[in-house]
Formats: structure tokens, C-alpha cells, sequence
């Protein structure tokens, strides 16, 4: 070009470099920030809810042990501990102690431990884990009576005071006699025992159903012929209580047989080596309970 030096014109064109705008930053960095800021709220959710959960589980545990000094047995442990975060509730009671003062004499049980467990989902829904060994004991008085087991599990649902279903179960139990002669009382490879509401409800004339399953089941102190073990399958239903108000066996008896109620045998069967017992009927129950 005209009036340009021969090194001007040999020097490349210089570009325009446009600066970015503050809205295309901001446009850049929303993706990033975006899943971040997502992932940083739902943490905080989630641990409002696990806490949320953790007092509504802790809520339904001391209502149950509420429920049990309700029908003369309270509940003690030296130590207590809460944990399972992020997903579970767990609730830990160590050397647990148990006094039974609706009976006489009362009674004192004592364990080594108790933990229950709640999903963050469903903290109303219990699953308890007992560590054995299990002594019985009159209130002050040396143990009579001691079990222990491999396993024992603990399942409890509904709102307290109304229990909706409960189930124990047991693998490698026995019971045996406390003392020097240590005699077995009863042992079992398997036990599990259900109770469910199968019509009603807690409070309003609920009917019951429930399911015993034993394998190698023997009780030699109780009977000769339970020397041998025995596998037992037993379904039965309970008509005729008019609530689950805490109240002993004996009054909720007397309520059934007022009510023209009774025990249906669904189904029973005991098995052993040599023979075996079936039947099924109804089960009928005099006025004294």
C-alpha cells in the first residue's frame, strides 16, 4: 500500500481478539457448578431425613418399652448408643436388664446386648438382634435358668402401643438349668415364631394367626418321647380378644371365651424318625381362661 514501509508489509494482519463476556462465563461455568450444587442439596436432605428418621425410630423403640412397663415389664441398659448413618438406624443397648413384676414372684432377665435396627425408609419397622447368654432369675436371687443361641432376631412392626406384627427367631438355641448341673431343658436347630393381625385391629377385636416352625427340636427333662428330635410345623389363628391392650394371658382368655371366640388349629404337624402327627380342629376355652 502507499506510504507503508516494505517491513509493515511484510508483518502478518493483526486480529481482533474479542473478550469474553461476563454472561458467556456464567453460561461456561453452569455446567459445572450445576451437578455440584444438586449433589451438595440432596446431602443435606439426605441428612435431614436420616435424622428425621433416627427420631421417629427412637420414638417408636421407647414407645414399645413404654408399652412393656404398660404390662408390668420395665427395661434398663448401662449403656446406649445410636448410629447406621447413612442408610440405616441402629440402636444399641448393652447389658440389658429386665424386671417382670406382673407375675408372682417377679422375675429379672439380663442380656449382653440389644441392638435394633431401622431402615431410613421405614423407621417404624424394627429388627432387633439379641447377643445371648439370656439368665432368668428371681427378682435378687441367683439365675435358674440360662439360654444362649447362635442367632436370635427380633422383628417388630407397626406404631406403639399397636403392634401390627412380631416375629422371633432362633438358630442353635437352648435352655438349660442354671447351677452345676447344667441340664438342657429344651434345644433346637431352628425356632420361628410369627404372630400377625389378620382382621380387625389392635384396638378393635383383632384376629391373629400364628405360625410355629421348630427343626431338631428336643425337650428330654419335659417328656421321654421328646428325647428324639422333632421338626414341628404349627398354624394357628386367635379369635375372640377384644384389643392388644397390655393385659395378662389369663384375662385375655376370659374375653375370648365370653366372646364365644376360640383357637383354630389350621394346620399341625410334629414329625420324628419313626412317625409322624398330623390334625387341624378348633380349640375351645372354659370360663376361667
Amino acid at each position: 500500500m502507499p506510504g507503508e514501509s516494505p517491513l509493515s508489509m511484510m508483518r502478518p494482519p493483526v486480529r481482533q481478539v474479542q473478550k469474553p463476556t461476563a454472561g458467556r462465563t456464567r453460561r461456561r461455568r453452569w455446567p459445572v457448578v450445576a451437578p455440584v450444587t444438586i449433589v451438595i442439596v440432596l446431602a443435606l436432605v439426605w441428612v435431614w431425613l436420616w435424622y428425621y428418621a433416627a427420631s421417629v425410630a427412637d420414638r417408636t423403640l421407647a414407645g414399645w418399652v413404654e408399652r412393656e412397663a404398660a404390662a408390668g415389664r420395665s427395661y434398663s441398659c448401662s449403656s446406649q448408643s445410636i448410629g447406621g448413618f447413612p442408610f440405616r438406624i441402629d440402636a444399641r443397648c448393652a447389658d440389658v436388664a429386665v424386671e417382670i413384676r406382673n407375675k408372682q414372684p417377679p422375675y429379672a432377665v439380663k442380656a449382653k446386648a440389644v441392638t435394633f435396627a431401622a431402615a431410613v425408609w421405614r423407621p417404624t419397622r424394627l429388627i432387633g438382634e439379641i447377643v445371648g447368654p439370656l439368665a432368668l432369675a428371681e427378682l435378687g436371687q441367683p439365675p435358674i435358668m440360662v439360654a444362649d443361641w447362635l442367632h436370635a432376631h427380633l422383628t417388630v412392626r407397626g406404631v406403639p402401643p399397636d403392634p401390627e406384627s412380631v416375629s422371633i427367631q432362633l438358630d442353635g438355641s437352648h435352655l438349660d438349668r442354671a447351677g452345676g448341673s447344667g441340664e438342657t431343658i429344651f434345644k433346637a436347630n431352628r425356632a420361628d415364631l410369627q404372630g400377625r393381625i389378620v382382621a380387625g385391629s389392635p384396638n378393635d377385636h383383632p384376629v391373629i394367626e400364628v405360625t410355629l416352625h421348630l427343626e431338631g427340636a428336643t425337650a428330654p427333662t419335659l417328656h421321654p418321647l421328646l428325647a428324639e428330635p422333632i421338626g414341628a410345623e404349627l398354624d394357628a389363628v386367635f379369635r375372640g380378644f377384644k384389643n392388644l391392650s397390655p393385659k395378662p394371658w389369663a384375662d385375655r382368655f376370659r374375653e375370648m371365651q365370653a366372646a364365644g371366640g376360640g383357637i383354630e388349629i389350621k394346620s399341625l404337624r410334629i414329625a420324628q424318625t419313626s412317625a409322624i402327627v398330623v390334625g387341624s380342629g378348633t380349640l375351645s376355652v372354659n370360663a376361667q381362661g
